[in-house]
């Protein structure tokens, strides 16, 4: 088991949207509660609109709680009376389109969350993440001239040069196969130790279990 402290805690939440028809509100989510200490991959579970996206949309900053609150790092970020913005909570996202600017670079792409340093310090980093997901010789490439596997890595690399707290995809993971491929990109390709990665939320549709939590010992 992983005794590490929590990094990301959900107590309680419930969120809501207006029926399609302008009258009352549909509770997406209810009352659901779990944490992730640093070291975890998680996975949401569920057929298709039953909240997965919501949920992780949420922990980002996107969507707003009615009831319950969100914790990063022990401090509250959403709660009925609170919502700090996305770019304050140091969320790494990869969003189910995988969401490249296609007029900029690979190499570009990935140094685009990186705020602070110089040019040549945010090209180091954004070469070494290149590096770390197979990709170093694909850094002058555009978004357009890359597959679909090698647009997903260079998402997770944008999504991890910033060394976020946290880690949420929106892209679902259809199968174990899957799963089990990022996981190994995440645990040996970046080259931390595993105590030293953020917990990952994925989500899917596939699996049989309620839920699945992977521990990097």
């Amino acid at each position: 088991m992983n005794s590490n402290p929590a990094l990301i805690s959900l107590e309680n939440i419930a969120i809501e949207f207006p029926k399609q028809e302008g009258s009352g509100v549909i509770r997406i989510v209810n009352g659901l509660s779990f944490q992730l200490p640093k070291g975890d991959i998680a996975c949401l579970l569920g057929p298709s609109g039953c909240g997965k996206s919501t949920i992780l949309r949420a922990i980002c900053g996107f969507e707003p709680v009615q009831m319950g609150e969100i914790k990063i790092h022990g401090k509250t970020v959403s709660s009925p009376g609170i919502r700090v913005p996305p770019a304050e909570r140091k969320v790494g996202m990869v969003f189910q389109d995988f969401a490249l600017f296609p007029h900029l670079s690979v190499l570009e792409n990935v140094m685009f969350g990186l705020r602070t340093g110089t040019t040549a310090e945010r090209e180091r980093v954004g070469a070494l993440w290149l590096e770390r997901v197979a990709l170093a010789d694909k850094a002058s490439a555009y978004p357009h001239e890359l597959s679909g596997g090698q647009q997903q890595r260079v998402a997770l690399a944008r999504a991890m040069a910033p060394n976020p707290i946290s880690f949420c995809s929106m892209s679902p993971f259809p199968t174990w196969i899957l799963i089990c491929v990022n996981v190994w990109l995440v645990r040996c390709a970046i080259s931390l130790r595993p105590m030293e990665l953020p917990p990952f939320l994925l989500h899917t549709i596939n699996l049989k279990r309620s839920r699945l939590r992977i521990t990097l010992e």
